[in-house]
């Protein structure tokens, strides 16, 4: 091997990594039945300079989850088929770090109570 051919290979071995701060390290993932609250929340995620992924289907997310690609997910409590409770319950199955944040359109300190007691088990 010539002297270009090694020092193209220890350029590459020796260069340092990207290091990746702020907004670029992780991308919002937003979690609704209505796709218009999806939208709505996307957009307004999008606008602080954040590159988001929004879905109405939570199996989506999770499998983000066990990539490793989630690590904030923004997630509808009351939704069909597996809502935000059951949402938070497999997440942090998978990663006990992954953060997720519990809205809703109604008021319900039961529900509130309910999510906070879980993830304190």
């Amino acid at each position: 091997m010539g002297l270009a051919g090694e020092l193209s290979m220890n350029a590459a071995i020796t260069r340092p990594q990207e290091t990746r701060t702020g907004r670029d390290c992780f991308t919002p993932f937003i979690l609704d039945d209505d796709q218009d609250m999806v939208d709505m929340l996307q957009k307004m995620v999008e606008s602080m300079g954040y590159a988001v992924f929004g879905t109405t289907h939570a199996e989506e997310v999770l499998e983000h989850v066990r990539l490793g690609d989630c690590r904030v997910a923004i997630c509808d409590l009351r939704m069909p088929g597996m809502d935000g409770m059951a949402f938070l319950d497999q997440a942090l199955k998978i990663d006990p770090g992954v953060q997720v944040i519990l809205v809703t359109g109604h008021n319900s300190l039961d529900s509130a109570i309910e999510a906070v007691k879980s993830i304190s088990q």
